[in-house]
């Protein structure tokens, strides 16, 4: 049975899709074409998504095993074998499923400063429909009703909060057997930071990925009319999905979206960015301590 060696978990906005396609760049790496097919929390532990883009979530997630492992019938004799799911990290269903079906799996987590990373998912959210909260601080104290209501989207503290996460997956797997980055280093040197992940995975850890590249970089569509058309046919998208064959999800996207995108304006407040901190400050000191890395440049 072919199923991933490694998974790319967490946490998302944090340079997980670059990580991603510099491992699909290794010639001895296989990564299946569709990225974060969250098999492990809406097929194996069968989560409901509500919220905005619920349904949308509920109908392209993957959720039979045998499509799952569909994903991975081409590895060949590929060395290591990844998957990318980074809401992996705040969901222990995830961890417990990845750990039944692929106990010896190496697993890989990127964090970056928890605001910083809400604020660009909040407006990586922004890009498709406007987030019904209406600002980013209404978005932020509006947590406990997303979690109540199974948002899977949109969860912008629920998954800044690290330490909780984090500790499950450390709890559940040899320490041997996780990597965990931060963003900083992601910036400061990829080259390193992939050295050390080949070779955490097991493969040759002296190809040398381009790393010029910045992925999954925030902007919205350029082209007005195909940004229209992307933002109002999430129905119709959603209920295609899953009659296309798996090589295909995701193409359309890209697509519509190469060339020069256009950079949205709003900028994080610095006043509101140090409040936020200041909330969440004891979940980055636990972390700081769970993780053995110094975090005082995030407060």
């Amino acid at each position: 049975m072919t199923l991933p060696t490694f998974y790319i978990a967490g946490a998302g906005r944090s340079g997980s899709t670059s990580l991603e396609a510099y491992c699909r760049a290794h010639p001895e790496i296989f990564m299946p074409s569709i990225k974060e097919p969250n098999y492990f929390i809406f097929g194996h532990a069968g989560f409901r998504a509500g919220g905005p883009q619920g349904a949308h979530r509920n109908r392209t997630s993957i959720r039979s095993l045998k499509k799952y492992k569909a994903l991975f019938r081409d590895a060949g004799d590929a060395k290591a074998i990844g998957e990318g799911s980074v809401s992996y990290l705040a969901y222990p269903e995830a961890c417990a499923g990845i750990r039944e079906l692929t106990p010896h799996a190496k697993l890989i987590f990127i964090l970056r400063q928890p605001v910083d990373r809400a604020f660009s998912s909040y407006q990586k959210f922004s890009e498709s429909v406007p987030d019904p909260a209406g600002s980013f601080e209404a978005a932020w104290r509006d947590h406990e009703r997303r979690m109540t209501e199974n948002w899977f989207t949109a969860q912008y503290k629920r998954k800044s909060l690290y330490y909780e996460q984090l500790k499950v997956w450390l709890d559940s797997f040899d320490k041997n057997q996780i990597r965990i980055y931060l963003y900083e280093d992601l910036r400061a040197d990829p080259k390193a930071l992939m050295r050390d992940l080949y070779e955490f995975v097991g493969v040759d850890p002296s190809f040398d990925p381009n790393v010029s590249i910045v992925h999954n970089r925030r902007g919205e569509i350029a082209n007005p009319i195909l940004r229209w058309t992307w933002r109002n046919s999430e129905d119709l998208r959603s209920w295609v999905a899953p009659h296309l064959p798996l090589s295909w999800r995701g193409q359309f996207f890209r697509l519509i979206a190469r060339g020069e995108r256009a950079s949205p304006g709003e900028r994080l407040d610095p006043a509101l960015r140090a409040q936020l901190t200041e909330e969440i400050k004891d979940d980055i000191l636990k972390t700081q301590d769970l993780i053995g890395r110094d975090l005082s440049h995030w407060l």
